[in-house]
């Protein structure tokens, strides 16, 4: 169960669903202002489909 131990499903899906929110707001932002990042961890594009991805696994995970 990893980080997400205390989490029911269904509170999983509700943050995957911000998550994806969060991300498809930070590219939109990215694409308005031209704005790129030279380094990854700075990418909060990335950021949150990382966070996107390790909810995901979890919820395969169950």
């Amino acid at each position: 169960m990893g980080l997400f131990s205390r989490s029911t499903a269904d509170e999983l899906r509700a943050e995957a669903a911000q998550m994806e929110a969060c991300r498809d707001s930070s590219a939109r932002w990215q694409a308005i202002s031209g704005t790129s990042h030279l380094h990854p961890e700075d990418d909060m594009v990335a950021a949150y489909q990382r966070k996107l991805d390790e909810i995901n696994a979890e919820l395969k995970n169950r």
